[in-house]
């Protein structure tokens, strides 16, 4: 098909139209519905004092520290206390860090650390070691034994990376939420896209057995990392998941009656379903998005980048899709501003780079700038022969 040449009135409209676009739509990382969401702030590992690949993260139940994991999957990963500052009114998360104050909490034993961390029944810590296909526990949290379990023993498959309980599911041995681990690996094949349930036995002095794995659900693209149930808005109740491989944010659509993820050739909830309603939710986070976390004071979220796009970061994702109530989340201001597009914050300051609202004047003299350029007169050039 042949392309018909753009007037100069066409090149005028797409700039005007390219320049008054929401900046929050600018960037590597493309949000499919950028009206109700938006990135609000960007942050490097280093700056905030965690080495290497990026890996899980979990927010204290005060608010006050971010855990997360550093050097992710390898023989040096270690788990990271990172200072949280908040706004005073709002409770947003306004910086973290700086690195200075970043301080271990433990190392791996194994090979290595990864995309899961949760605080599960009795207080025990879980977390996961990939490739090893191990979950460990520690009884009371932080300071507790490690014990660690092979995954292989209940059938999933290598390596475990992601792990989660879930809010709609009660684990009848435990009567806290099912335990649901998502499994990782280069491999085409259906059981490398798999998420399972995993029953728990308590063993005594906090700690569980995992019992053999159920098939929860088997998702469209292999690659997944952290799991998180989104606690508000849009997609209140349903699985958020990342995919490394495809440098993606998805969603798993949950039925909230049975905690079942939804067939799309029946519509019915279905345990093990191979064909689920899921949809995109952001994109171009390169290889890739590996750690997940919601804070529930603001109702914002914060994916950590395993390599990835931005390289080995933090993302702060934030807006109205998520019923935040503190503003900043495009449109009348707020920490976010007027949905400006993540910039190198310029000397001092929180060494993240953070939202500015666009300069309305400077914007205008652009435009009019480039209008000008596109319409000025011009002379008829020879087109030359071969």
């Amino acid at each position: 098909m042949q392309m018909q040449p753009y007037t100069r009135g066409t090149i005028v409209h797409l700039v005007l139209a390219t320049l008054l676009l929401p900046t929050s739509m600018a960037g590597a990382l493309e949000l499919e519905d950028p009206a109700n969401f938006e990135v609000v702030q960007i942050w490097s590992g280093g700056d905030i004092g965690v080495p290497g690949l990026l890996g899980a993260m979990m927010f204290s139940e005060d608010g006050e520290t971010l855990y997360v994991v550093g050097n992710s999957e390898q023989p040096g990963s270690a788990l990271y206390a990172v200072a949280v500052t908040r706004d005073p009114e709002t409770g947003r998360v306004t910086d973290l860090g700086p690195a200075e104050t970043t301080t271990l909490v433990f190392s791996g034993t194994l090979t290595g650390l990864d995309a899961g961390l949760e605080l599960g029944p009795d207080g025990t810590l879980f977390y996961t070691y990939f490739p090893a296909n191990r979950i460990a526990q520690r009884p009371g949290g932080f300071e507790g034994a490690e014990t660690t379990y092979d995954m292989s023993v209940v059938d999933v498959p290598d390596s475990v990376a992601g792990l989660t309980f879930s809010p709609h599911i009660d684990d009848p041995n435990t009567g806290f939420g099912q335990m649901q681990v998502s499994s990782w690996q280069e491999d085409l094949s259906a059981e490398f896209r798999n998420i399972y349930n995993i029953p728990l036995t308590s063993a005594g002095g906090g700690m569980f057995t995992p019992g053999d794995a159920v098939l929860f659900v088997t998702l469209p693209r292999q690659g997944t990392g952290a799991l998180q149930y989104v606690p508000s808005g849009l997609f209140e109740g349903d699985l958020m998941y990342l995919n490394w491989d495809y440098g993606e944010i998805r969603v798993l659509a949950i039925d909230q009656a049975t905690g079942l993820p939804i067939d799309a050739d029946t519509d019915e909830p279905t345990l093990g379903t191979t064909n689920p309603v899921d949809e995109l939710f952001a994109s171009d986070l390169g290889q890739g998005p590996w750690g997940l976390e919601f804070d529930l004071r603001s109702n914002d979220f914060f994916v950590s980048t395993w390599e990835g796009d931005p390289f080995n970061s933090i993302i702060q994702l934030s807006g109205p899709g998520f019923t935040n109530g503190n503003g900043g989340t495009g449109g009348d201001g707020g920490t976010g501003g007027a949905g400006g597009t993540p910039t190198d914050d310029g000397g001092g300051g929180c060494g993240c780079r953070v939202q500015e609202p666009r300069d309305g004047v400077g914007t205008l003299l652009l435009v009019g700038m480039m209008v000008v350029f596109l319409l000025r007169p011009r002379r008829k050039r020879k087109i030359r022969s071969r």
